[in-house]
């Protein structure tokens, strides 16, 4: 493998960490001052757009493979967060509030999963149209 790849992946990562600190930033209302909303933006947005990207990334845009990697696992990466999803949960059942920190855990699981699909199904979708040249 090529030292390309890993500068594409240092400098996607970078870019998306960036912008994931700048959403964090966005004051949403904060059940127990924990700031929910905002990693579940980052989080939604980035279950659709890998699912987008990755289903595009070949057949529509023709990216080389360490491009590839630079976007999708760097800046894809930089930007979702698993382990801030997985401390406010705990920080929400913490503060006594289960009920909010299960809501919120199964409702970004639930709600990333149907993201990455309906990005799926607009990849898919799109390519389809341009091989019948709609």
């Amino acid at each position: 493998m090529s030292i390309k790849k890993y500068i594409y992946i240092a400098i996607g990562g970078a870019v998306g960490a960036v912008i994931r600190v700048a959403v964090k930033s966005i004051p949403f209302a904060a059940p127990g001052g924990i700031a929910i909303f905002n990693t579940l933006l980052v989080n939604l947005v980035g279950s659709f757009a890998l699912a987008l990207f990755l289903g595009l990334a070949l057949e529509v845009l023709n990216l080389d493979a360490e491009l590839r990697m630079g976007i999708g696992t760097g800046f894809m990466g930089g930007l979702t967060t698993f382990s801030t999803l997985c401390k406010e949960g705990n920080l929400l059942f913490m503060a006594m509030k289960p009920q909010i920190a299960l809501g919120y855990l199964t409702g970004s699981i639930v709600l990333g999963l149907f993201c990455a699909l309906a990005g799926t199904t607009v990849a898919r979708r799109w390519i389809v149209h341009r091989e019948v040249g709609l």
